[in-house]
């Protein structure tokens, strides 16, 4: 479950231990277990193996998303709270329904997927599980679970666009992704990478599909 952090203005510093100060003062010289060169050593020749550590300044951020087991980004606490809150179904849930019948979503719409926010929208990849997908005498039929997509503006109203990629019983007017024909499965997870030179390449996705 997702946490926020809320600061509390008063005057009480009963939350700052010894413990959180001595993981303040140890944070600049940890770094995942490796040791660290000081700017002194390498001024005396050290030899000794390290990881030499540069002053940085802090970079502002518009807004930050803390976790309560988050014990780097938040060395020490003064008058700081983390405070679980119960999350609020949306009346419209579900806000992704099933398709209808004769679609490959028609009989699940299983968000084991993801979103990114990218272009101004936010966009899920989830698995559709059409009629095929459950056959009597066996729980699951994997050769009718497949990976599709959805797109939204503000994250409740979504839209399934025809992406014309993929034949589904016998035309392209769905929303399927265009995955190798024996991929299928039943969770998906897709990340962007900006930085990737090939354009046509930004976009991972790592599926778990079942053994044969």
């Amino acid at each position: 479950m997702l946490t926020q952090t809320r600061l509390n203005r008063s005057s009480s510093s009963r939350w700052r231990t010894g413990t959180q100060l001595l993981q303040s003062a140890f944070l600049g010289v940890t770094l995942l277990g490796c040791a660290v060169t000081t700017a002194q050593e390498r001024e005396e020749g050290s030899r000794s193996p390290g990881v030499a550590m540069a002053p940085t300044e802090a970079t502002p951020l518009p807004e930050a998303t803390f976790f309560a087991f988050d014990d780097v980004s938040i060395p020490f606490t003064d008058n700081l709270y983390l405070t679980l809150h119960q999350p609020e179904k949306h009346p419209n849930n579900p806000v992704v329904p099933i398709g209808e019948r004769g679609m490959p979503d028609e009989f699940r719409a299983w968000y084991y997927g993801s979103v990114l926010r990218h272009d101004g929208k936010f966009k899920m990849w989830y698995v559709a599980a059409s009629k095929e997908g459950f056959m009597e005498g066996a729980l699951f039929n994997f050769e009718g679970w497949r990976f599709a997509y959805a797109e939204s503006e503000d994250g409740v109203h979504w839209e399934k666009p025809d992406l014309g990629l993929v034949e589904f019983r016998g035309n392209r007017n769905n929303n399927l992704i265009l995955v190798p024909p024996e991929i299928r499965g039943y969770d998906v997870i897709v990340w962007h990478e900006p930085e990737e030179p090939d354009p046509s390449r930004r976009f991972k996705m790592m599926a778990q599909v079942p053994w044969k």
